[in-house]
């Protein structure tokens, strides 16, 4: 499924979403829940992006097209906040984690895990399955699996995700600030804005000023007048 976005002047600015844009698990038949659940949100991010430069048209009939090249980058990095939230990559840092450590097993260390996985409550295999999980609830996740595999198990899960969990939480250290540059842009939007309402708010008084000199000039010619 190919959705092309923004397209103006630049006929290389293009939105894909499709199940190659989103992480492969063994379980492929959940990536397609993932995705189908995933449209609607991306669906209205487009739309809302879209309808965004119609509304700065002048004529009725001018088409809802970026002005400029860096309009349309913004449009275009404001749906793909919308496909990939920070939650959403955290998310997915701790897929890759758990698929690095899947890879690694053997077919009877496949079959020990699977077997302390199924263990797990509903809430949590069922919850990773279909990714409804957050970051925090994976975390709960991977300590009870952590603790409802054997001795043998755990040991290999130490010894094979320890380099993945480390390359997890360098992709993690990043999401933890202002990942998107979000609070930037709004910091720098309300300086913009301050600038002419200060200008406007200095405004009032100069008239004031002046008014009372040309009062005070014409007081002062007409008590000279009455001498």
């Amino acid at each position: 499924m190919l959705c092309q976005v923004l397209c103006s002047s630049w006929q290389e600015l293009r939105l894909h979403y499709s199940l190659s844009a989103l992480h492969l698990r063994l379980l492929a038949g959940f990536m397609v829940s993932r995705m189908l659940g995933a449209a609607p949100t991306i669906a209205d991010a487009i739309i809302d992006q879209l309808a965004s430069p119609g509304d700065k048209a002048t004529a009725a009939v001018a088409a809802a097209r970026p002005s400029s090249e860096q309009e349309a980058a913004s449009m275009a990095a404001s749906v793909w906040r919308a496909a990939w939230p920070v939650e959403r990559l955290r998310q997915r840092a701790f897929f890759c984690f758990g698929m690095d450590v899947l890879l690694k097993l053997n077919l009877a260390e496949t079959r020990t895990f699977f077997n302390a996985f199924f263990s797990l409550s509903a809430f949590h295999w069922h919850g990773f399955l279909s990714a409804r999980l957050g970051f925090r609830q994976l975390i709960g996740f991977g300590l009870s699996l952590f603790a409802k595999s054997s001795n043998e198990a755990r040991l290999d899960l130490l010894t094979k995700g320890l380099p993945g969990l480390i390359t997890m939480l360098l992709q993690l250290v990043p999401t933890l600030g202002d990942y998107y540059g979000v609070k930037k842009q709004l910091k720098q939007q309300r300086q913009q804005v301050a600038v002419p309402v200060q200008r406007q708010q200095q405004q009032p008084g100069e008239p004031a000023a002046v008014t009372a000199a040309v009062v005070s000039s014409s007081n002062g010619a007409a008590a000279g007048r009455q001498q």
